[in-house]
């Protein structure tokens, strides 16, 4: 999780205040912070995720980022990951994968990397599947365990779609946090000025 805190801001913001923008100061912020919160979902959705990966279904990040509004009693905005199920958080921090169940990790091979997205290798070339295909099979080579698909019915060719490993570290590749950071730094004040004023309209009404 990216945390932010803009405490020091808002006391600085506020010591400038008239009587009125001090009252409505934190429903603004309210706004100002879920406005942010917005702006980082979207700039995640249409240019991070596809500068990352090879989006095939540009629906997945729209289905799996969504926004936490701030309020008056909670001064907290998220984007969070509401699959779970994916890797995007193995994606923007990098870091060692473990099996989660058995006792070896399948790392997918160059063969298969053109089919992977931001979800992973397609569900119909995940390790479980592919060894229910025909002509795919674990064998040695080199001293590493691989799983193994021969491209026709005969012995040879055959391509290493998977090393199989302890654990591996998977690199960082979905700036995510880092984009977030900088979007929210360089708008929050736009944000908050907008946010008191319509605030502070609505007040007049």
């Amino acid at each position: 999780m990216l945390t932010i805190d803009i405490s020091d801001d808002v006391a600085r913001v506020r010591r400038r205040m008239t009587t009125v923008a001090r009252q409505e100061l934190p429903f603004a912020l309210a706004l100002a912070l879920t406005g942010a919160a917005f702006d980082i979902r979207k700039e995640a959705v249409e240019r991070v995720g596809p500068d990352s990966f090879d989006m095939r279904d540009r629906r997945f990040l729209r289905a799996a980022l969504r926004v936490e509004k701030a309020t008056k009693a909670n001064m907290t905005a998220k984007v969070y990951d509401a699959l779970e199920s994916s890797d995007l958080e193995l994606h923007a921090r990098g870091k060692v994968k473990y099996p989660f169940n058995g006792r070896r990790l399948a790392v997918p091979t160059n063969h298969l990397l053109p089919k992977r997205g931001a979800r992973g290798v397609p569900k119909a070339w995940r390790p479980a599947q592919a060894m229910r295909k025909k002509r795919v099979f674990v064998n040695r080579w080199r001293g590493h365990e691989y799983i193994w698909r021969r491209r026709t019915k005969k012995r040879y060719p055959i391509e290493p779609l998977y090393l199989l490993v302890p654990r591996a570290r998977m690199p960082r590749r979905f700036p995510f946090y880092e984009r977030a950071r900088d979007m929210f730094r360089s708008q929050i004040d736009g944000q908050l000025d907008r946010a008191l004023r319509r605030a502070i309209k609505s007040r007049q009404h």
